[in-house]
């Protein structure tokens, strides 16, 4: 499950998780087959965690202490939480339909 190297996950590994989390929050049915994938409600609501996901990427890395790419991000954690609740509310429109 893993990619090039033992942290990060290769495709099989991202499924995995993906249909664990989806389970969790009770939206098991949103874990696509194989042919589903490509369909337009399972790209929307995977664009959105994925703009979710960058949303507080740079950010949270920093507040960690990891200062790759070596610059301050130009917004605040606090913002960063905001827009993530903001596409989170998104996501959830979309697997509510």
């Amino acid at each position: 499950c893993f990619g090039r190297d033992p942290i990060h996950p290769n495709d099989l590994g991202h499924r995995l998780m993906a249909e664990a989390l989806l389970a969790h929050w009770g939206w098991g049915s949103w874990a696509p087959d194989e042919d589903e994938r490509g369909s337009a409600p399972w790209r929307s609501v995977f664009d959105l965690v994925k703009r979710r996901r960058t949303a507080r990427d740079r950010v949270w890395l920093w507040e960690i202490g990891h200062t790759r790419p070596g610059r301050r991000p130009e917004t605040t954690w606090e913002a960063a939480q905001r827009q993530a609740a903001a596409l989170d509310a998104e996501i959830e429109a979309l697997v509510q339909k």
